[in-house]
């Protein structure tokens, strides 16, 4: 892999290689503490009695963001809440 150290450019500003930048899309929503959820944001969620871990995707076929088996519809009722990302997190999945 390349150096994804940030540099500093001729106007003092920092600047990360592009290949080391990754662009997740805003659901439009946010969790209980208010924090935007993104696409591959890590929440955790209840459904019944039951707390999971997953990650937000997006479905093409669905055309949503889904977690784990079930759609954000299903989700609206819990208290979801991020706990990290697939990228700086891959271990909580």
């Amino acid at each position: 892999g390349s150096d994804c150290a940030p540099r500093f450019n001729t106007y003092g500003l920092k600047d990360w290689p592009l290949d080391c930048l990754v662009l997740m899309q805003y659901t439009g929503l946010k969790d209980k503490h208010g924090v935007e959820i993104y696409e591959d944001d890590i929440i955790k969620y209840q459904v019944g009695p039951n707390e999971f871990y997953d990650a937000v995707v997006y479905s093409d076929v669905h055309g949503m963001f889904r977690v784990g088996p079930f759609n954000f519809s299903v989700l609206l009722k819990s208290s979801i809440e991020i706990i990290g990302n697939i990228h700086k997190n891959p271990d909580l999945i």
